[in-house]
């Protein structure tokens, strides 16, 4: 009979709320980047002289708004990530015959 070790960890309520905000926030970020994406396509039709530099202004906020998101997302997630992973709690180690599982 082989006995298989399982390691566990056992996150606090504290780590639970981090886990929590970490998702919630990823799926903010992605629902802002992809609301970004689709105002491009709703913003007013250039038309005269200028049209040509009013698509490139478009285009250029755009791509800034996105810049810029991206840090937001990059650093916020780079911070709740260091804090779910000190926040993941105590390791449990349980050996268990390999019939049992």
């Amino acid at each position: 009979m082989n006995k298989v070790i399982i390691e566990e960890r056992k996150r606090g309520w504290f780590g639970k709320i981090i886990k929590i905000t970490f998702y919630i926030f990823n799926a903010f970020m992605a629902l802002w980047f992809v609301l970004t994406v689709m105002t491009k396509t709703d913003l007013p039709n250039c038309t005269g002289e200028f049209a040509d530099a009013c698509n490139a202004g478009q285009s250029v906020g755009v791509f800034a708004s996105l810049v810029l998101l991206a840090v937001v997302w990059l650093i916020g997630g780079a911070i709740l990530g260091l804090l779910l992973l000190a926040t993941r709690g105590k390791k449990i180690i349980r050996e268990v015959s390999e019939n049992a599982q």
